[in-house]
């Protein structure tokens, strides 16, 4: 009898602790829908930086709190893309980086790299870095949806706007030229 009172105790215990549990995850889970309605003044529509950072804060703490949590790697990949829009690119990196190494198998951590490579170069101008970053993307994610942009990433490195524009440019001039020479 006595045996039966612990154990039944102890599913109670286990009971309470799961439910506990729960509304925990779920309170955060509300905090950060709530925050991400905050985060963007309703009379100007203009981001309230404060609440930007909290809900960057609410993401980690909740990935931190509930690793096995579906949600951790979304809300991390949400943290890391506000914290890259947001000129932390070093923090994104961090993000970026965690979610592939903490859920490989997620299906946005080929995004996670994509993106990692994009702020190394774009936003700490490490190009050595991106292009090692692009070509790992390329090598394991020959099809992946940012395939060819990757390609191009790795093509165009280290070129400035005018750089560019001059290119385009001249491939159009040659275009045209092309054009006109099949038409005589």
């Amino acid at each position: 009898m006595k045996m039966r009172r612990l154990v039944f105790s102890f599913l109670i215990l286990s009971v309470l602790g799961l439910v506990a549990c729960k509304s925990e995850r779920q309170k955060a889970v509300d905090q950060i829908d709530r925050l991400g309605v905050e985060m963007f003044s309703d009379s100007t529509g203009m981001l309230d930086q404060l609440k930007a950072d909290e809900l960057i804060r609410s993401y980690i703490d909740f990935a931190d709190r509930f690793p096995e949590d579906s949600l951790a790697p979304v809300f991390l990949f949400r943290a890391g893309d506000l914290m890259m829009n947001l000129s932390s690119p070093s923090g994104a990196v961090t993000l970026f980086e965690r979610i592939r190494s903490a859920y490989p198998d997620h299906e946005r951590a080929d995004e996670a790299l994509f993106l990692k490579a994009f702020v190394m170069e774009n936003q700490l101008g490490d190009l050595d870095q991106a292009r090692a970053l692009y070509t790992k993307y390329l090598e394991e994610y020959p099809e992946g949806e940012f395939a060819d942009d990757a390609q191009v990433c790795i093509m165009n490195l280290g070129k400035s706007a005018e750089d560019l524009i001059r290119e385009f440019e001249a491939r159009q001039a040659a275009a045209a030229g092309d054009s006109l020479q099949g038409a005589e």
